[in-house]
């Protein structure tokens, strides 16, 4: 049964990593600060609007459940001193203490986390996977997983998927630079097309209706080439070159560099040169790289720019519909004033036709 007890704070300890949903703060996050900022200037208006559920351990030690984001930024605070934070939590806080299993303070965390600003999917989707691998109930699975979280069984999927995706993407998915669903609809492409610059790019931008439809097209071409490849085809030897691994061209690398600096003749100044293109360390490849990966940030940049422009313009158009709806008429020249300012790419937008409706009345 639960009880109310107040604690001191260095008995108030956080979970271990095999139980936690997501570590503390650290330094080098790159939300670190406001992070502490926000949840500082909370804690000194509002102190706690939720107590603490605690579990007692064997060393007289409570693992904090669900606050440990609070329960750091309180400790640092009174380190540096902070007298409205010592006033209201020096001598301790109230908790709620449970006997709780390592998987139920897992469900719980996950719980109290669902719709947390601060809560990376990545790590969320890493946390549900640990309570299938610790559970001792023989018959766990996704369903019996959902009755426990609250979550549904595809949200849930939806977030296990989300390990599959190769190591850089989930990084982008985890700040957010990639929309969940996007990072879904990655999955549905070839490991090449996963991690291809440009899709990424798309992935980073693209809402994810527009997303989606640029994944059906890549995999309508990927079939497309396969149907063509197979077509007409005549059953003949042929013979296939191997491809070294990357660790066997590697190796020749490396010893085309020692060759070079033993003897630098043109035979082995000419085989590092091919070497470096191969592996795109020479100069001019560098320089490609950079001018492709700048181009395309740029892109993106004007892409979003772009978006968020027509979006301003449709919150415009928005606020003279609803005072039409309400029974406020503006001006008719202020509504064509508005039009004009709006290009084709407005056109087919319904809300623009209302516009133009209401000035032909």
């Amino acid at each position: 049964m639960a009880s109310s007890i107040k604690v001191s704070l260095d008995r108030l300890v956080h979970p271990v990593a095999s139980i936690a949903l997501r570590g503390v703060p650290q330094p080098s996050d790159k939300d670190y600060k406001e992070v502490i900022d926000r949840w500082t200037q909370t804690l000194e208006t509002h102190g706690l609007l939720n107590i603490f559920t605690v579990r007692p351990e064997s060393d007289g030690t409570f693992t904090v459940i669900d606050g440990n984001t609070r329960l750091f930024v309180i400790k640092e605070a009174i380190k540096r001193g902070n007298q409205k934070i010592i006033d209201r939590f020096g001598d301790g806080l109230n908790v709620m203490v449970e006997e709780k299993s390592d998987i139920d303070l897992l469900a719980g965390a996950i719980v109290g986390n669902a719709t947390h600003r601060d809560t990376k999917p990545v790590s969320y989707a890493q946390a549900l996977k640990k309570m299938l691998v610790i559970s001792t109930d023989p018959e766990m699975c996704v369903e019996k997983l959902s009755s426990m979280t609250g979550l549904s069984v595809e949200t849930i999927n939806k977030y296990l998927g989300l390990l599959d995706l190769p190591e850089g993407v989930k990084s982008l998915v985890d700040t957010r630079a990639i929309p969940i669903q996007n990072g879904l609809g990655l999955l549905k492409l070839s490991l090449e097309d996963q991690t291809d610059p440009e899709t990424i790019v798309k992935a980073q931008t693209l809402t994810t209706q527009e997303f989606g439809a640029e994944v059906e097209k890549i995999i309508a071409q990927e079939r497309a080439d396969k149907k063509a490849k197979a077509k007409g085809t005549v059953a003949q030897f042929v013979p296939v070159p191997k491809m070294l691994s990357g660790k066997e061209i590697g190796d020749l690398w490396e010893k085309a560099k020692y060759a070079y600096e033993s003897d630098s003749s043109e035979y082995n100044r000419i085989r590092l040169e091919v070497l470096n293109e191969i592996f795109q360390a020479d100069e001019k490849s560098i320089a490609a790289q950079r001018a492709a990966w700048e181009a395309r940030n740029a892109n993106a940049d004007a892409k979003k720019k772009a978006r968020e422009a027509k979006r301003e313009k449709l919150k415009a158009v928005e606020a003279i519909i609803m005072l039409i709806t309400s029974g406020t008429l503006p001006p008719k020249q202020m509504v064509s004033d508005l039009l004009a300012t709006l290009g084709e790419e407005f056109d087919n937008e319904p809300l623009v036709q209302k516009l133009k409706e209401y000035l032909a009345k």
